[in-house]
């Protein structure tokens, strides 16, 4: 079995924060007033009693059983609703009733989320720890963990969550579906990273963790493409943006295939085709709106649900500007090229034309 390493000497916090903060509903509040319990050694004892749903979009419920479960709806409605200080009142209460500590577990999962959003990445990281590994909550706490440590420029914390993770036994859809998006980010990791040892190829064992079935499949394949393509692995970037235009399910994803293909051909010196792809692909975002108003109203505030955020992709106006940048440069290979081909040997056409442009495209990506 392939391993994957877990050693990571720096992270792109900026590029982090613009993944996990992308969506436009992300709320902030005012300052945590958080009331910490002594309840962590019974909630490890207890969790066993708690299981989790395979739904992702809706995330694990909470299911302790008895009138436990009274306050584990009012405190996901505030959080996702975005009242943080109702949820605050609410998890004080929480704290000192008897509920079952498997409730208050959850309670933890909550409030460190909670905490992420406020960009209180320490305290999240708190609120995460208190939430132990017989709980159906963990591996999602630890790669929640596993953003504040990415936020805080803690590097070995981020590697060492995405480890726990990776190394979990999941139960249920949901929990392999966070795995494979810790595959995902550690992929994302080792890839923005050159420093590490075989770092690409570190991306690439990794990235082939994610089953063609999981919901992150799209963002790990064009993560190989990209990988390929910093690995001048043409052959390679072909095969996966031509994937990738075929299974994507949003046309920005089928588009990027299309971009990835298309620097593929364009290092083979094959710009004609280059710049067909380029114009297939602009031509379909053109009319690109990305989720309505309704979508991301019905995804507001999820606590479980990171299927919207993407670690590959850019949005839709940088990948327009990349683009039509890219087709501007390989029209123009393409034309150099053919005047190359077609003039006699006694013209005067700059043989090093095309290698001076393709090399200032490579310094440009």
């Amino acid at each position: 079995m392939d391993t994957v390493f877990y050693n990571v000497n720096s992270v792109n916090t900026q590029k982090i924060k613009e993944i996990e903060m992308r969506a436009a509903w992300v709320v902030k509040a005012v300052a945590l007033l958080a009331v910490f319990s002594v309840a962590f050694f019974n909630c490890a004892s207890t969790a066993k009693t708690s299981s989790a749903s395979g739904n992702l979009v809706s995330g694990p419920d909470v299911q302790s059983g008895g009138d436990d479960l009274g306050p584990v709806g009012p405190l996901r409605l505030s959080y996702r609703s975005g009242d943080f200080g109702t949820l605050e009142r609410q998890f004080e209460e929480l704290n000192a009733s008897g509920v079952h500590d498997s409730v208050k577990c959850y309670a933890y999962y909550i409030m460190g989320q909670m905490s992420l959003k406020r960009d209180d990445y320490q305290e999240a990281l708190r609120f995460f720890a208190m939430v132990p590994d017989k709980h159906p909550d963990y591996l999602f706490a630890r790669h929640a963990a596993a953003i504040a440590c990415a936020m805080s420029d803690d590097e070995r914390c981020t590697m060492d969550n995405l480890g726990l993770v990776i190394e979990g036994k999941p139960k249920n859809n949901a929990q392999k579906e966070i795995i494979n998006r810790s595959y995902v980010f550690l992929g994302f990791l080792y890839y923005e990273n050159l420093s590490i040892e075989n770092a690409l190829a570190r991306a690439v064992t990794a990235l082939r963790k994610v089953p063609k079935e999981s919901v992150h499949y799209q963002d790990a394949l064009l993560g190989l493409g990209w990988t390929a393509l910093k690995s001048r692995q043409w052959g390679d970037c072909v095969k996966i943006g031509e994937e990738l235009a075929k299974v994507a399910d949003d046309s920005l994803f089928r588009s990027e295939g299309n971009l990835l293909h298309a620097y593929a051909l364009a290092m083979q010196k094959n710009y004609t085709r280059s710049v067909a792809l380029l114009d297939e692909a602009l031509q379909r975002v053109s009319s690109y709106t990305g989720p309505s108003d309704e979508e991301l109203a019905a995804n507001r505030g999820n606590e479980y649900e990171y299927k919207g955020q993407i670690f590959f992709s850019r949005d839709i106006e940088q990948f327009k500007d990349d683009a039509e940048i890219a087709r501007a440069r390989f029209a123009r290979f393409a034309v150099v090229s053919g005047a190359r081909n077609s003039a006699p040997k006694s013209s005067n056409v700059d043989e090093d034309e095309i290698e001076k442009l393709r090399k200032m495209f490579e310094e440009a990506e």
